[in-house]
């Protein structure tokens, strides 16, 4: 059975009844009061809303059908917070949320209106999305109807979006959606009727790459950002034009499924982050009635002669929880080869302050998130090549990919 079907034969589940308990607290762990709440549905469909009392704290209900859904936390002052939760109705949720303040930085002497009209057009946050008047379903939806931008760059001057990173990381794929092939050859019959004039809109983007699109949803994002020839250090490394994607936290992608909530409960979620079907039976992706108990079997087996058991070895220490950063630090670099403009990879990028490193990947990609709130400096290092060190901020007004070129040694 293929993947999509599995995603389509969930029965649809009834509305039921539940409570979420939210507790908001800063960075120091001090309660919030007067922060606004809401569950949301989709992009912004807001269910239930209401604000914190003097202690941080607010109890919602509602009437939902079963599966994830999003609640969103604000203060003015602060950064938003999104938090996805698997709603049952069987029980009550409850739910901490930590917001953190918005950096107070200055602008730089450096920036020109020209590289205001430039983040301002290629990129694009989850406010901006929600806000949006215009109808969005998918990924495909938010570049190509609220920031057009981002595919052929400022002034329509270079050439169409080829690449796409989803939280740093390179997203391939051959698989295309057969819905495209029809608006393609469409498309293709349009462009011999008139052949001065090139492709535009989502025509002009690849198949693969708007078959990626339309699977992330946009309740899902974070943030949208484009990188285009206009940008000196891409058109000096001979870089193709990207669109990079940060999802929000406790949202995962994996091509050819697309973004989803990772929970542990869901067997959709399961055979995605597997990446093979065969990874949950297929009678676990039906899922039973409410209340219903998943069904027992017991298995018949000869019975053999007991033989004395070998001590067991000793439990592993649990793996310790895993931090979940706001959208922000996870910063991008790219780091190209000066001469060639070919992605340098195994590439050491280290804190010069902490000592943490992490390392690009083949795609000469790495994310900056050793680095603490309000950035620091990186020293990279690699052999054959001459050890750089490049200051970096880390802020939410300081989210842009970096495009580092390192020279060989000589």
């Amino acid at each position: 059975m293929a993947l999509a079907c599995a995603a389509t034969a969930l029965p649809a589940q009834p509305p039921t009844a539940g409570v979420v308990r939210i507790q908001v607290v800063d960075s120091a762990g001090a309660p919030i009061p007067d922060a606004s709440v809401s569950l949301v549905r989709g992009v912004n469909e807001v269910v239930v809303a209401g604000t914190t009392d003097p202690a941080g704290r607010r109890t919602l209900t509602a009437r939902l059908p079963a599966g994830p859904v999003q609640l969103v936390v604000r203060k003015i002052g602060h950064q938003r917070a999104d938090r996805f939760v698997a709603w049952t109705g069987r029980d009550t949720l409850t739910v901490a949320v930590t917001l953190h303040p918005l950096a107070q930085t200055l602008s730089a002497v450096t920036v020109t209106e020209r590289e205001s009209i430039r983040r301002r057009k290629m990129t694009i946050d989850a406010d901006a999305i929600t806000s949006s008047r215009r109808g969005v379903i998918d990924a495909l939806d938010i570049v190509t109807a609220l920031r057009p931008d981002m595919i052929f760059g400022l002034g329509n001057s270079c050439p169409p979006a080829q690449n796409l990173w989803v939280n740093g990381v390179r997203q391939r794929m051959v698989a295309v959606d057969p819905a495209l092939l029809v608006e393609a050859r469409m498309g293709r019959r349009a462009q011999r009727a008139t052949p001065h004039l090139r492709p535009t809109g989502r025509r002009a983007i690849p198949l693969d790459l708007q078959t990626m699109l339309r699977s992330i949803k946009p309740e899902h994002v974070a943030q949208m950002t484009a990188n285009d020839c206009a940008d000196l250090a891409m058109q000096r490394a001979r870089s193709e034009s990207a669109i990079f994607v940060v999802l929000k936290p406790g949202v995962a992608f994996r091509a050819g499924i697309g973004s989803f909530v990772v929970d542990a409960d869901s067997a959709l979620a399961r055979i995605a982050l597997a990446g093979t079907e065969e990874a949950v039976p297929d009678d676990e992706i039906v899922a039973p009635p409410p209340g219903a108990r998943p069904p027992m079997s017991v298995a018949v087996t000869p019975v053999t002669p007991i033989t004395p058991a070998a001590p067991a070895a000793p439990a592993a220490p649990a793996a310790p929880a895993v931090e979940r950063l706001p959208a922000y630090r996870l910063r991008l670099i790219g780091v190209y080869d000066e001469e060639s403009g070919a992605p340098v990879a195994g590439v050491d990028v280290v804190d010069v302050k902490s000592g943490a490193r992490t390392t690009t990947t083949e795609t000469g990609t790495a994310t900056l998130a050793l680095l603490p709130d309000g950035g620091g400096t990186v020293r990279l290092v690699r052999a054959g090549y001459r050890t750089r060190e490049l200051p970096v901020a880390i802020s939410p007004a300081d989210t842009l990919p970096i495009t580092l070129l390192l020279a060989k040694a000589r």
